[in-house]
This record gives structure tokens, C-alpha cells and sequence, in this order.
């Protein structure tokens, strides 16, 4: 089997190419997560209007993101959206 590649050592908003001054949503994250941004993105944890340049929803069921993504596509800034992606996790069982 293949080893797995060193885990970046990066804050996530410099992965998520976040720049200073973004204002970002993240909703229902891991416990420790949002400390992982660095202190210049303003990031809320309930929706507050918007827009916002970045928004990631935490979810484990197809029906909570299909229930909820009208109201954050509203929410996000469409200026900075230029695309999304659903991206299925490697460790879940299929929803």
C-alpha cells in the first residue's frame, strides 16, 4: 500500500486561499477546527447575512446540504464564486 503524503502544516485559510480581510461561514465544524484559520479571515459560525467570500457546510447527510444550499448560495459572495464542489468523504459509508 502506498504511504499516505506528510499532512500539510499550512493554515487551512492559506490552503483555502483565503486572504486576509475574506470573511468566511463554517457551519457545524469538528471540535478544534476553526482554530486552525488564521486571525485575519473573520469567520462566523451561524449565518449573519453575508456575503461571504468562502462558505463551508459540515454535513453528513445529502438532505441537510440539499435543505440548507439555496440560503448559503445566497449568502456567498458571487463575485468571489467562481464554482463549487461537493466532495465525498473517504471514510464515510454512502449516504
Amino acid at each position: 500500500m502506498a504511504e499516505r503524503p506528510a499532512a500539510s502544516t499550512k493554515p487551512v485559510a492559506q490552503r483555502l486561499l483565503l486572504k486576509a480581510g475574506s470573511r468566511a461561514l463554517v457551519l457545524d465544524a469538528p471540535p478544534d477546527y476553526l482554530d486552525h484559520f488564521l486571525t485575519e479571515v473573520k469567520v462566523d459560525q451561524q449565518l449573519a447575512g453575508g456575503p461571504y467570500d468562502f462558505i463551508q457546510l459540515f454535513a453528513t447527510r445529502r438532505d441537510t446540504v440539499l435543505a440548507r444550499g439555496p440560503q448559503l448560495r445566497q449568502a456567498l459572495n458571487q463575485v468571489a464564486c467562481c464554482g463549487s464542489r461537493i466532495r465525498k468523504a473517504k471514510r464515510c459509508r454512502p449516504i
